[in-house]
């Protein structure tokens, strides 16, 4: 569902992901192995929760405003004026080998925490700004992923140019409209399973769990199919390797974790 508290994950990638003060106590490499990648994270499963939960008319609209909130912030860089462009210069680095880990005095410099910075004045200038400024890229390179992520998702115009592009994305948002991947998902996450183990000894369980899961009574039969796997019914997901297939790359490729019901399924799959 759409986040709708004060500090939601889009206010959490557009202002915080960046923002100044948190050199004040860390460090640009204390920040740099979490602070970037718990953001992206945070909102691509916000964004993959809302294509799972939301109409494709809402998702739309969604997916077009996380990314005109996100480009407001990060779309301004030019590449072509690389924010680190002065420290590349001066310790002879590849901007592509980004943080730098193997230059031992880059490494020095963007490891020292404000605490710790040097007396002299301009040396601790110096050391906030390099740190600084690798922050800002950082976010900058989160940006430039999110926003690949988005627009694999966003629909695009017919044209020339562009109709394999729009193709492909169009082809994931019906694929993950679809009432056999929603219902297969919650199956890989575990969650058709907890509630199977809560609600196994009451009456009409299996409408239980398909209407707080949020689908249609008449969507039963993927969940009562899937749990028995005891015959080829083509709401079993269980015995189509091929959705199965879909929504195990779609967790792969999204960092969502499997259970090892849904994983021990598709390995026996595999096999077949």
């Amino acid at each position: 569902m759409i986040n709708e508290n004060k500090n939601t994950v889009i206010e959490e990638f557009v202002h915080e992901m960046s923002a100044a003060y948190h050199l004040d106590n860390s460090s640009f490499s204390d920040l740099y192995s979490w602070h970037y990648f718990d953001k992206t994270s945070a909102l691509k499963k916000e964004i993959i929760d809302n294509l799972n939960s939301l109409s494709p008319d809402r998702f739309n609209a969604y997916i077009k405003y996380v990314k005109d909130e996100i480009h407001e912030v990060y779309g301004y860089y030019d590449p072509d004026e690389c924010k680190i462009g002065k420290w590349i210069e001066k310790f002879n680095l590849i901007e592509k080998d980004f943080p730098f880990y193997s230059n031992e005095e880059v490494t020095r410099l963007l490891g020292i925490r404000e605490k710790d910075y040097p007396s002299e004045l301009e040396k601790r200038r110096n050391i906030r700004l390099m740190q600084l400024e690798f922050h800002w890229y950082a976010g900058h390179l989160e940006y430039l992923k999110m926003k690949r992520f988005i627009d694999e998702l966003l629909p695009e115009e017919k044209d020339s140019s562009t109709i394999s592009g729009t193709n492909i994305s169009k082809s994931i948002v019906k694929l993950q409209s679809m009432t056999w991947f929603k219902v297969g998902l919650f199956f890989a996450k575990g969650e058709v399973q907890k509630l199977y183990d809560e609600y196994k000894s009451d009456k009409g369980y299996f409408k239980k769990i398909t209407l707080e899961l949020g689908f249609k009574e008449t969507d039963r039969p993927y969940f009562s199919e899937t749990i028995n796997n005891s015959t080829n019914h083509p709401k079993n997901i269980y015995r189509n390797f091929d959705k199965m297939k879909k929504i195990h790359d779609h967790c792969v490729n999204n960092r969502i974790l499997m259970c090892e019901d849904f994983i021990n399924i598709f390995k026996a799959l595999q096999e077949k």
